[in-house]
């Protein structure tokens, strides 16, 4: 579950720019390069705390839909570790981003130094767990601690970015990730919300738990998604429609195929994204 995200959208999107990254880098483009960092976290950065956000809100739900034998206490139980890595995925994508920037510039050596932060406070936090926290916490534990690592790798590597960039247009990208976090706080009252309203998933077998837990992501995403979409319009954020257009084109052509009231207001809806 956690993954997700990672896999859909992040390396997509970085992966694509990479290439354009790297050519830029060896031609000593480097404001080519800021460009394309920066264009690459603002825009990783709509999915990422969308999907955190909504991850962290139906942790319980979700580990019933990829765990269907779970019960409600079982899953609910299990949640803290779903919700702290989650909120990783945020710093993932800052991450794995900064990652490429200095492949980019073949600087590997100190790549590794950043690689080693990233893989020893996990380390060092799970046997510190063994020790001070009782039994039942330790894969909480854990879960923070990958995403404390993710932290302390950005930490590490954005002074090595600027000895390579002239500017790494810090405050464009901490603006868009804080205008989105704005956003996405009003979908994640009305998800946790939902969640209350919606009751616990607890049925006789376990086809019945993932199929109750299919249609409460479904319902508890959509709304989730919809205010997130509505609140980046209001604070205007630029990325976040320009990353959602392909689905207006899409709606768009749904809209022209369909008859009457419906085809309108799909249209209706393609327009306003």
């Amino acid at each position: 579950v956690y993954m997700l995200p990672q896999s859909l959208v992040t390396t997509s999107i970085i992966t694509a720019l990479f290439t354009r990254m790297s050519s830029k880098a060896a031609a000593g483009d480097r404001d080519g390069v800021r460009d394309d960092l920066s264009l690459g976290l603002r825009t990783v950065a709509v999915f990422t705390v969308l999907f955190a956000a909504g991850i962290a809100t139906l942790a319980a739900p979700a580990l019933q839909l990829f765990a269907p034998s779970l019960s409600w206490a079982e899953a609910d139980a299990s949640s803290p570790i779903l919700v702290v890595l989650a909120i990783g995925i945020i710093f993932q994508g800052i991450w794995f981003t900064a990652q490429r920037v200095m492949l980019a510039y073949s600087d590997t050596k100190r790549l590794l130094l950043a690689d080693v932060v990233v893989g020893v406070i996990p380390v060092i936090l799970c046997v510190l767990a063994y020790f001070v926290a009782p039994a039942n916490h330790w894969m909480t534990w854990a879960g923070a601690a990958n995403t404390i690592s993710q932290i302390g790798g950005c930490v590490v590597v954005i002074p090595m970015m600027r000895s390579h960039l002239p500017s790494l247009d810090g405050r464009k990208i901490v603006t868009t990730h804080l205008r989105l976090i704005m956003a996405v706080a009003p979908a994640v009252v009305v998800g946790i919300l939902l969640n209350t309203m919606l009751g616990d998933i607890d049925a006789d077998s376990s086809l019945a738990n993932m199929t109750a837990a299919l249609g409460h992501i479904a319902v508890v995403a959509t709304v989730m998604s919809l205010i997130y979409l509505l609140m980046g319009r209001i604070v205007r954020i630029e990325e976040i429609t320009v990353a959602f257009r392909p689905f207006s084109r899409i709606l768009s052509t749904l809209g022209r195929r369909l008859p009457g009231a419906p085809g309108r207001a799909v249209l209706a809806a393609a327009a306003w994204l």
